[in-house]
């Protein structure tokens, strides 16, 4: 007598799980289906925050630059009309050496302070990033 071997259909895998079971796996995915909600909100509102300190950190740097010109081409004019108005060649000589001089220490204090400021900007704009990437990770980590 050969043995009857039944496959199993879908339906009989259906029928085999319980109402609890898959209420209670709907009520698993609703609950994390509204926390992946509420991660992709806070994760708007990060990029936002980000965004903002980026735009605001953007225009302290060009504000700092714009005046760095100003002040160099003033310093530039000032430098000129002294050059000019030099008695003789040494005197003029010694006047470009000391503008020169004076233009270059001026403009590497400038680049320290310029890159303080894109250093800041950076921090400022990943900080709510980093807090959300956090948050993200711990959430995800629940989930297993």
């Amino acid at each position: 007598m050969a043995k009857s071997t039944k496959t199993a259909t879908p339906f009989d895998l259906i029928n085999s799980v319980s109402p609890e079971s898959v209420r209670e796996n709907m009520d698993k995915f609703m609950s994390l289906a509204g926390e992946m909600t509420e991660l992709s909100r806070d994760g708007l509102s990060a990029a936002t925050a980000s965004a903002q300190a980026s735009a605001k950190g953007a225009q302290e740097i060009n504000t700092k630059a714009l005046s760095f010109f100003q002040d160099a081409m003033a310093t530039g004019m000032e430098a000129s009309k002294s050059v000019s108005s030099a008695k003789s060649v040494q005197e003029a000589m010694e006047l470009q050496a000391t503008y020169a001089k004076s233009a270059f220490d001026t403009c590497m204090k400038q680049f320290g302070e310029m890159a303080s400021l894109y250093a800041a900007t950076f921090k400022e704009a990943a900080a709510p990033l980093n807090a959300h990437a956090g948050t993200m990770v711990e959430k995800m980590q629940l989930v297993k």
